[in-house]
């Protein structure tokens, strides 16, 4: 019964991102980010068939990783935010268009 829930839960979410067109929206994706930002704390969870569906297609080996989950969601094998380079990269651009929002004003 609890999966259903879930389920449901993320057919809502999925269908208010499409209708708002909110592409920019990681969960649109089906990547969701939790924990706290500010001390870089950050975890990542995958919805593997959304995923698949709206990103992009994954190769076999990555299919047969993800599809030993437990779970709804898979999570990576590294825990943190940071631990990504591409993460540590991300927040370094936003901080560059957060100083040139500044400097704009």
């Amino acid at each position: 019964m609890k999966k259903r829930n879930v389920n449901a839960n993320s057919i809502k979410l999925y269908n208010k991102l499409e209708e708002d067109a909110q592409y920019e929206d990681t969960r649109y994706y089906g990547v969701f980010l939790y924990g706290d930002k500010k001390q870089g704390q950050r975890r990542v969870k995958i919805d593997p068939k959304r995923y698949q569906k709206k990103a992009m297609k994954l190769k076999s080996a990555q299919l047969e990783i993800i599809n030993s989950r437990k779970g709804h969601y898979f999570y990576p094998a590294k825990e943190q935010y940071l631990d990504y380079n591409c993460n540590i990269f991300l927040n370094e651009i936003d901080g560059i268009k957060s100083d040139w929002a500044k400097l704009m004003q």
